[in-house]
């Protein structure tokens, strides 16, 4: 079995798995490894060490002094590309937003991110650059909510997103979570800087789902054992162990407790008419709100 820990090259980049190499590394250090693209600086996320059978590559030191102030150099230098990138892409017409730029450690390789809707041509921008830069340049295209994760913003719980904070991978988000938690389905609502559907929506989906399970579904038939009334569910209220119901003389609210569904074919008298039911059209969301399926992320 092989001691390793894990490495983060970015905030909330991908967490990867590196031998300690017989090292004393601890949560926070920064270590210098070899990776595809070369030697690159990183910093150890995982609090103990984790035992593995699976054959992986060694952290080669703990970072020096040196390796900080060229890290640092280098970072500048990205900066760089990105502004030099983005004035070219202007100048020549290039159909790609710019993101983010990395070197390696070694300054052999640079690594510029960008978004683009559509297939674009950057043979002339690599020529430039690679005239002008650096290093190797290389391109990588990104997702749109891998362009707010590189770049950072504000989500509208007035934190910092997480997708920049802590997520290292961003599953798909999907309109039935926002159903399931029974939020409005207007767009400002539960979308996040990217124009993405929140990634937090994923984060209490489950225990919804599994709320839910006790509950009549919605339009099902309803009776309270309480007034004997017969009604169709609108919504449920989880939070209040309620449910909403549409009865003739309108909406109201019965405990989950009081009702029993009506089955299908059994007399109830006092059900309520088809018009009265029909609900006010939800908003026609935009497309796009959803991961398409093989998107970069």
């Amino acid at each position: 079995m092989t001691r390793t820990v894990g490495i983060r090259f970015d905030t909330a980049g991908k967490l990867f798995k590196f031998d300690m190499n017989g090292l004393e590394l601890a949560w926070g250090m920064q270590c210098v490894v070899q990776t595809g693209r070369g030697l690159e600086l990183g910093r150890v996320v995982t609090r103990e060490p984790i035992e593995d059978a699976s054959p992986v590559a060694p952290v080669l030191r703990i970072a020096t002094d040196e390796d900080q102030d060229l890290a640092e150099k280098w970072q500048d230098e990205a900066a760089r590309v990105v502004k030099l990138a983005k004035q070219l892409c202007a100048q020549h017409r290039i159909p790609i937003k710019v993101v983010q730029a990395s070197y390696t450690l070694d300054g052999r390789r640079c690594t510029v991110r960008y978004t683009s809707e559509h297939r674009a041509d950057l043979r002339l921008l690599q020529r430039e650059l690679s005239q002008r830069c650096y290093g190797r340049i290389e391109f990588e295209q990104v997702g749109v909510r891998d362009e707010t994760k590189y770049m950072g913003a504000l989500g509208r719980c007035g934190m910092q997103t997480c997708c920049s904070m802590h997520l290292d991978e961003m599953p798909p988000i999907s309109v039935r979570m926002v159903r399931d938690q029974q939020m409005s389905l207007n767009p400002a609502n539960i979308t996040g800087p990217c124009g993405r559907l929140l990634c937090c929506l994923r984060y209490e989906h489950v225990q919804y789902k599994e709320m839910l399970k006790d509950y009549p579904k919605q339009g099902a038939r309803v009776c309270s054992q309480s007034c004997g009334k017969v009604g169709r569910v609108t919504q449920a209220n989880v939070f209040h162990h309620t449910v909403n119901v549409r009865t003739p003389e309108g909406t109201e609210e019965w405990s989950l407790e009081d009702i029993r569904t009506v089955k299908p074919g059994e007399p109830a008298p006092d059900t309520v008419p088809e018009p009265l039911l029909q609900e006010e059209p939800e908003p026609e969301l935009p497309e796009g709100l959803e991961d398409e399926p093989g998107e970069v992320n």
